[in-house]
């Protein structure tokens, strides 16, 4: 035995035995905490019938006995002589499993490589059947898997089943490379045999936590197909300290990162693997395949682009792919010199969207190609395909899967060569996705709040309301229909007379009264309201003639219109119900009224009766958007009173009443011309900003400072930075690009061009200045933290919830907390959960902290500020602030990852935060507040003050209060002399924070009471508590003191 040269300060210990003929296999043994279980994984190596191994063993710094097993075993001489040579490093710091994996795979010299975990097994045949399986085109083995339990018994757990059957179902693939496209189907690192070469192509195994090994193939496939050898030849280790069942979450996200790197290289074509390579050619086959391993795959690939299929490989469409969704290609040729505009609407009914579209196609096809996507059929598509260049109605049973709908809009915008989007509504989100991946211009026309609210398409977006939010929005009103929806003057007599025979008006009675309702027929369709403003005329004019006609706009089932006419017949006999009609204009001819109580987003039907000088009235909660109904001038607050009013126009002569001229002068100025108009240039702006966010999206790719760890839902760093410029996901708190940055304030300060560019693409096009933009970015060192002495450091920790304090103590006990001195002060709101937290205290090992019992008010800024006090505080030099954190306003998961995230950057886990939090104060006597770089921008509001609806929650402990937070700080903040609040605020959200005692006193001396807090239920946002949590690093800043925040790479929310 001898001693190599040091390796990382520490002797490598290194055995040479015999020389043999066979071709070497360097066996690498990843080692942390498995001093129960190294010596049976590295004698397992022992009894390997293939001759020739090199075991290379490497400890991450292990705290158990595991060294001095191993290094017993390598001064075995008995055990070492098997080996050609044996080599045994210790990390001096833990560094992980893929790094600790990389040191040993440098160290070896087999052309042949495999791993073993510390505390699994080798069948003794493993090697040879293994090696014997390696080819040219197969650098890569896998074998079955039998789990075994801690004393190396097999494990009949459900666990045990499912892993061990994940090895074996590669079988039932296409390929071997398609079986991991879904799942590490090889369950363990130690499972993966490669060559020497392969591991250099694939560029090693990253840095990540969970899912190194799955990474790692997944690279491995773009370079050779994988081979599975039969026969449970490894033995899977189940215990409690199995890393998969740490956090099975975060994992999961690691994993999905993993699939979009691999979509990502997949899809620039960087594909050495035949057989990878022919499967992901065929489009059909390749969308189906990931489909069925798992729709979350087949949505990363999608986000990638081409479904992930690499460019430049496609084999030509055979008939059957492009047939596979059939497009009804009916209508005028397309002008190639022309752009092309593509109009999508829900369904080719007879509602306004439909019509809107109808009237679109006839202004705009003077100018461009007009092409029509309509979700549903409906009885308008035959005037639709009269208006429109082609008319694309997909069949619904083919649209049974996100994935179709896809599929569907890249074979449109491809073979229609497609240059906008106009949605009318909504679009799905698929949709979205597919034009935000292609970089197609969309416009959307959104009608009512509900749908401004859940705009988060990439599109620009035209309101037909003139205040539907505070986001961006051109208020664009629709004028009556300038276009017909029969096909000619002889289909519209056709249609007039069968409306007269279906109202039975024929032949109408002397001082017949026509009331037309348009809308739905289904229930809350406004049909119930309709019938129940006509009982109430009826009791006014009980004499009166009359016919009250409902005309269908929707797609009526029979068994709906038959129930409609059978409720209406029963009620009275001048109630009517037509499934629908081929032309608007031919049933306005028959009304002297109008009545509007279906909430149609798009009345067109009631502006076309308002220009035709027909009386129309509406419900005060009708038409969709208000305008419209102060467009009317007659509204009435319910059914009773639009029956009222009805009762007098036909008193007064019906259809000649004055109100149907004052009607048709309003609706002068809104012409569906001007609508059309308007739209061609928020067309235009479009395609501006799509290009500006092309070429954002290149500068920030091009440039190492945006963190692609800071997105979510995670993904490959191409694609989030495409997510981050072109936001893709329904609408929330924006993200953070990069660690410190605060684009709000950086793009205030921008003006001209750059001002409408994303404020991370221009910083980094201004060559990053420096400024209060960007905070100083502390990230602990992997390394333990300088003790500091002298520095009196005091911690408030207020629990209410106190099912989770043993997890808080384990954070902040010595070893986790870096051996940092501090007073320990916790609050809770009763007797009986300070006796808990004190056993709590007592089992964690800690010295029994001061516990005190205050009221229940104020959450955990009230206890600090008011129950701990400025005397409390003045005792030390450094205070932190945390809580037992839970969230009834977000769901349990992303609850309990937000308090995770605080409590590891504030408290510490990971990393020994408050022994660092410790060490930075003490290096730099201005910094004043340090608290975790959140990725979520919050601002001094979560709503819109000036819209109470806005977000509101249903339930009441979740009302937002009566003022905005920033109108609470500011009179706290003259309270406190601080001076004009920022406009753009950045603040420790969660209210956890480490802080110089001298920066808060301000926010102490404001002196409030517990009656100075709000009762519980507390709202929302809004409130005094949610004010004073912003106010902290206003109030920090304001005393002369410096904020940094903290960052720990792969801890985020």
């Amino acid at each position: 035995m001898r001693s190599d040269a040091p390796l990382h300060g520490i002797p490598a210990m290194v055995v040479d035995t015999q020389a043999m003929t066979a071709e070497l296999v360097s066996v690498v043994v990843p080692l942390y905490e498995h001093g129960d279980f190294v010596e049976a994984a590295l004698r397992s190596v022992h009894a390997q019938d293939w001759p020739e191994i090199e075991l290379i063993v490497v400890d991450d710094a292990s705290t158990d006995h595991s060294a001095a097993t191993v290094e017993r075993l390598v001064a075995d001489d008995a055990f070492a002589r098997r080996f050609r040579r044996l080599v045994f490093e210790r990390n001096p710091g833990n560094i992980g499993a893929a790094r600790t994996i990389e040191r040993g795979l440098a160290l070896a010299a087999g052309r042949v490589l495999t791993i073993l975990n510390s505390d699994d097994l080798y069948a003794p045949d493993r090697l040879g059947r293994c090696v014997a399986a390696l080819d040219a085109g197969h650098e890569l083995v896998v074998t079955g898997v039998a789990c075994i339990d801690r004393q190396g018994r097999p494990d009949q757990s459900p666990s045990a089943h499912r892993l061990a059957a994940l090895p074996a179902s590669i079988a039932a693939f296409p390929t071997a490379s398609a079986a991991f496209l879904g799942v590490n189907r090889a369950v363990s690192t130690g499972n993966l045999l490669f060559t020497r070469d392969l591991h250099r192509r694939v560029g090693g195994f990253r840095d990540m936590p969970y899912c190194h090994d799955w990474d790692f193939v997944l690279g491995a496939m773009l370079e050779t197909e994988p081979r599975l050898v039969d026969g449970a030849l490894y033995r899977y280790r189940l215990h409690d300290a199995n890393s998969f069942r740490e956090l099975a979450p975060l994992a999961r996200l690691e994993g999905e990162r993993c699939l979009g790197r691999f979509f990502e290289r997949l899809a620039c074509g960087r594909v050495a693997n035949p057989v990878l390579r022919a499967l992901a050619t065929s489009p059909v086959a390749w969308r189906h395949l990931l489909r069925a391993i798992d729709p979350a795959v087949a949505g990363i690939a999608a986000a990638i682009g081409r479904g992930g299929r690499p460019r430049g490989l496609e084999a030509p469409a055979t008939r059957t792919e492009r047939t596979e969704i059939q497009l009804d290609h009916l209508g005028q040729r397309l002008d190639p010199a022309r752009e092309t505009v593509l109009i999508v609407i829900p369904a080719a009914d007879r509602g306004g969207r439909a019509v809107l579209a109808l009237n679109l196609a006839g202004h705009l096809r003077a100018r461009v190609n007009t092409v029509l996507l309509a979700l549903a059929d409906g009885e308008l598509l035959e005037a639709l395909r009269a208006a429109f260049g082609r008319v694309v109605v997909p069949d619904r049973s083919r649209l049974a899967s996100q994935g179709q709908l896809v599929d569907l809009t890249d074979d449109v915008i491809e073979r229609l060569s497609v240059t906008y989007v106009v949605s009318i509504g909504l679009p799905p989100h698929e949709l979205s996705l597919a034009l935000a991946r292609r970089f197609v211009p969309m416009v959307v026309l959104v009608h009512d709040k509900a749908e401004a609210a859940a705009t988060w398409t990439t599109a620009s977006r035209i309101t037909t309301m003139p205040h539907v939010d505070r986001r961006p929005a051109r208020f664009l009103p629709v004028g009556p229909s300038d276009f017909s929806m029969a096909r000619s003057q002889d289909a519209m007599r056709r249609e007039l007379a069968r409306l007269r025979d279906l109202a039975r008006l024929s032949t109408p009675a002397p001082g017949m009264f026509v009331v037309l309702g348009f809308g739905p027929i289904a229930p809350g369709g406004g049909l119930n309201r309709f019938l129940a403003a006509m009982l109430a005329f009826r009791k006014l004019r009980p004499d009166q003639p009359c016919r009250f006609v409902w005309i269908g706009t929707g797609n009526a089932g029979d068994g709906e219109l038959t129930g409609a006419r059978e409720t209406a017949a029963r009620l009275d006999d001048g109630a009517v119900v037509v499934s629908s009609t081929q032309s608007n204009e031919a049933a306005l001819r028959l009304a002297h009224a109008v009545l509007v109580t279906a909430t149609d987003d798009l009345p067109i039907a009631m502006l076309d009766a308002m220009a035709r000088a027909i009386p129309t009235i509406c419900l005060a909660d009708s038409a969709g958007a208000d305008w419209p109904v102060t467009l009317a001038e007659a509204v009435a607050a319910d059914p009773e009173a639009a029956g009222a009013l009805l009762a007098d126009l036909a008193a007064a002569g019906g259809r000649h009443h004055p109100l149907g001229a004052r009607q048709q002068a309003k609706t002068a100025d809104t012409r569906m011309r001007d609508h059309a108009e308007g739209l061609v240039a928020a067309m235009v702006e479009a395609r501006l900003a799509t290009e500006r966010q092309r070429r954002d999206i290149r500068t920030l790719a091009d440039d190492d400072l945006f963190d692609a760890d800071m997105q979510d839902p995670p993904v490959s760093r191409a694609e989030a930075i495409a997510r981050h410029v072109r936001p893709i996901f329904p609408p929330g708190v924006p993200r953070r690009p990069f660690a410190g940055f605060r684009p709000g304030l950086y793009h205030a300060m921008l003006s001209g061009e750059e001002a409408a560019h994303d404020p991370a693409a221009a910083f980094v096009r201004a060559g990053r200045p420096a400024g209060p933009w960007q905070r100083q970015v502390l990230r602990p060192a992997l390394r333990p933290p300088q003790r500091r002495s002298g520095l009196r450091v005091g911690l408030h920790l207020h629990v209410h919830h106190d099912e989770g304090v043993a997890d808080l103590f384990r954070r902040i006990a010595p070893a986790s907390a870096g051996a940092i001195d501090h007073d320990l002060l916790v609050s809770t709101d009763s007797a009986d959960k300070a006796a808990r937290i004190g056993a709590a205290a007592a089992r964690a090992g800690l010295p029994m902290p001061d516990i005190r019992v205050w009221p229940n008010r104020g959450r955990d800024i009230g206890p600090f500020l008011t129950g701990c006090g400025r005397e409390w505080i003045e005792h030390y030099d450094i205070v932190g602030h945390a809580h037992a954190k839970r969230s009834p306003h977000l769901e349990p998961t992303e609850s309990a990852r937000w308090a995770n995230f605080l409590f590891e950057h504030v408290l510490g886990g990971f990393a020994p935060m408050m022994g660092f939090v410790a060490e930075w104060m003490a290096a730099d006597p201005g910094l004043g507040l340090i608290h975790p770089d959140d990725p979520l921008l919050f601002g001094w509001n979560w709503h819109d003050p000036d819209d109470p609806d806005a977000g509101r929650d249903q339930a009441p402990s979740l009302h937002f209060g009566a003022e905005s937070n920033r109108s609470i700080a500011e009179r706290l903040a003259l309270r406190m002399g601080v001076g004009a609040l920022p406009a753009e605020i950045d603040f420790p959200a969660g209210s956890m924070f480490w802080a110089r005692s001298q920066a808060l006193l301000p926010l102490f001396d404001l002196g409030l009471g517990w009656d100075d807090y709000p009762e519980e239920p507390v709202p929302h946002d809004g409130t005094i508590l949610h004010a004073l949590e912003r106010l902290v690093p206003v109030v920090v800043e304001s005393r002369g003191f410096r904020v940094a925040v903290t960052h720990i790479p792969g801890i985020g929310r």
